[in-house]
């Protein structure tokens, strides 16, 4: 049985994702609101969790053309980033199912969801900490690569 390739992984992780978006899908009430000035940010979390595995859908694509290209990347940080962006997401589309499903209100203020707050807060910053070492690693691979390229002429 052939090893599976880390964009696998990540085409892969879409269907539980999916999964999860058909619950907020029918739920169209819960929304993620932003309070930025005196105005609210009203995102749909079926929308915020559709453009999450969008995201992943580019990320395995982006991996797939290294793969294809035969680029070598770090492969502990591509582990890491494969592990805590899939994880990160499937796990804010959990807290939020839990949360919504745990509490009968019509619009969630802000004052009632803090700890559902947190929790994505904290999670999306481990998701975003992940995407920093996926933009690492390519930088490192460009400079790896490109110093053995000069020091062969």
């Amino acid at each position: 049985m052939q090893k599976l390739k880390i964009y696998h992984w990540f085409w892969m992780s879409l269907i539980p994702i999916t999964i999860l978006w058909s619950f907020f899908y029918y739920k169209s009430e819960l929304a993620l609101d932003i309070n930025i000035h005196d105005t609210y940010f009203v995102i749909s979390y079926a929308d915020l969790l559709l453009l999450l595995a969008s995201y992943l859908f580019v990320i395995g694509n982006i991996y797939f053309l290294f793969n294809y290209w035969s680029i070598k990347l770090n492969k502990l940080s591509s582990n890491i980033h494969k592990y805590l962006s899939s994880t990160c997401i499937i796990l804010i589309a959990v807290i939020k199912l839990y949360y919504a499903n745990s509490e009968n209100q019509d619009f969630p203020l802000f004052d009632v969801t803090t700890n559902e707050l947190t929790y994505i807060a904290i999670t999306f910053f481990v998701f975003l900490i992940a995407q920093l070492i996926f933009l690492i690693n390519i930088i490192l691979d460009i400079f790896k690569h490109g110093i053995q390229r000069t020091t062969r002429k």
